[in-house]
C-alpha cells in the first residue's frame, strides 16, 4: 500500500458533545499521513478556541457567514492539495484501522473513485447506521443496513450505488473530473447527486466492512419538516438532471408506493419516533415540489450541460434503482 497522503474535511457549526473525542480518534490512526482540514462554518460557540488549544497541527478555514455542510465541503476540498479525501462529520468516531482499511481498498483498482464505511450507531453500537446508499427509484435514498443488527451479515466487501458523507474517502481526481457537489442542493442529499456523476465518469463505489465507525447522528431516525423538505425538492431535481423523460413519469408511481408505505410507517409503526403531524408533512412535500418547479429551467440547462458529456444508458441506470421501499426507512 503507497503512503499517499489524505486530507480528512470536517464542517463544524457549533461542538456538538463528543466533537473533541473524534478529533483525538483520528490522531490515533494507524494510516499515519493524512490532514485534518476544520471547515469553521461560523460558529457560535468557543468550539475553534478548544481546537486551537488542544489541535494545534490542525487546519482551521473560517468562514465568514453560515454556508452550511455542502458548501463548507466543497471549500474544504478546494483547501487541499491530497491525493485523497475523506469527509468526516463532526458527531463521529472512527476505529483506529479505519483510515487504513479504506485507503487499502481504494488504492486497489484506479476505477475506484469513493469508498463507504460500515457506520454503527454511536448510542447502540449494535446497530448499523449505514453501509453504503443504495437509491430508490424515484432517487430517494437509501440507507443499506439501516436500523439492523449487526451480527455479521455485512462484512463482505461489494460494490454498492454510493456512501454516506458522514464518513468516506473519495479519490480527489474525481472531484477535479466531474466537479464539486451542486451547491443548489442545500443542506442535504446531495451526495447521490454527485456520486451518478462519479459513475458517468466510470468510477465505482465498494463498501468496505472493516473501516468502521460510530455516528451519532444527533437528529437520529426522526423526520422533521427541514429534512423532508430538502429529501423531496433535491431528488426531484436529480430525476430531472438525470433521467429519460419515460423514466420520471415511471418514477410517480414509485413515489405514490413510497408515501403509502411511509404513511402505514408513520400511522403504525414508529408513532413514538414521529416529530411531524400528518398535516405539517403533507404541507412541507406540496412546498418542496413547488419550490423544486420554480427553479425547473435552472435544472433543464444543468441536464443538457451533463448530456452533453456523456449519457448513461436506460439499463445501466436502472441497476442501480431499487423498486423496494422499506417500512423502516
Amino acid at each position: 500500500m503507497k503512503n499517499v497522503k489524505v486530507s480528512i474535511i470536517i464542517p463544524i457549526h457549533k461542538v456538538r458533545n463528543c466533537f473533541k473525542k473524534c478529533l483525538s480518534f483520528l490522531s490515533n490512526q494507524t494510516y499515519k499521513n493524512f490532514e485534518v482540514i476544520l471547515i469553521d462554518d461560523f460558529s457560535i460557540d468557543n468550539s475553534i478556541d478548544m481546537v486551537r488549544k488542544s489541535f494545534p497541527n490542525i487546519k482551521i478555514v473560517n468562514n465568514s457567514e453560515r454556508l452550511g455542510a455542502i458548501k463548507s465541503r466543497n471549500i474544504g476540498i478546494k483547501n487541499s492539495n491530497s491525493s485523497y479525501i475523506a469527509l468526516l462529520d463532526s458527531d463521529t468516531l472512527v476505529k483506529k484501522e479505519w483510515l487504513e482499511e479504506l485507503v487499502k481498498v481504494i488504492q486497489s483498482d484506479k476505477n475506484i473513485g469513493m469508498c463507504a464505511p460500515k457506520i454503527l450507531k454511536l448510542s447502540e453500537p449494535e446497530i448499523i447506521d449505514s453501509v453504503g446508499h443504495d437509491l430508490y427509484y424515484d432517487f430517494s435514498p437509501i440507507h443499506r443496513g439501516s436500523r439492523e443488527v449487526d451480527i455479521g451479515q455485512l462484512e463482505k466487501s461489494k460494490e454498492v450505488f454510493g456512501m454516506c458523507l458522514a464518513g468516506a474517502l473519495f479519490r480527489k481526481e474525481v472531484f477535479d473530473k466531474v466537479g464539486l457537489f451542486d451547491e443548489d442542493y442545500g443542506q442535504n442529499f446531495g451526495d447521490d447527486e454527485w456520486t451518478w456523476r462519479a459513475r458517468l465518469a466510470g468510477y465505482r463505489c465498494i463498501y468496505v466492512p472493516t473501516a468502521v465507525m460510530y455516528h451519532k447522528r444527533e437528529s437520529s431516525n426522526r423526520l422533521n419538516s427541514q429534512l423532508l423538505f430538502f429529501w423531496e425538492r433535491n431528488r426531484i431535481w436529480s430525476m430531472i438532471k438525470y433521467y429519460p423523460l419515460g423514466m420520471i413519469f415511471i418514477s410517480i408511481f414509485y413515489t405514490l408506493k413510497r408515501y403509502v408505505v411511509a404513511m402505514f410507517s408513520y400511522l403504525f409503526i414508529k408513532k413514538k419516533e414521529n416529530k411531524l403531524s400528518l398535516y405539517v408533512a403533507i404541507l412541507t412535500i406540496l412546498y418542496a415540489w413547488t419550490q423544486a418547479l420554480f427553479k425547473l429551467p435552472l435544472f433543464i440547462k444543468k441536464r443538457r450541460q451533463i448530456q452533453t458529456i456523456q449519457r448513461i444508458s436506460n439499463s445501466k441506470m436502472r441497476f442501480w434503482l431499487n423498486k423496494t421501499w422499506s417500512l423502516t426507512q
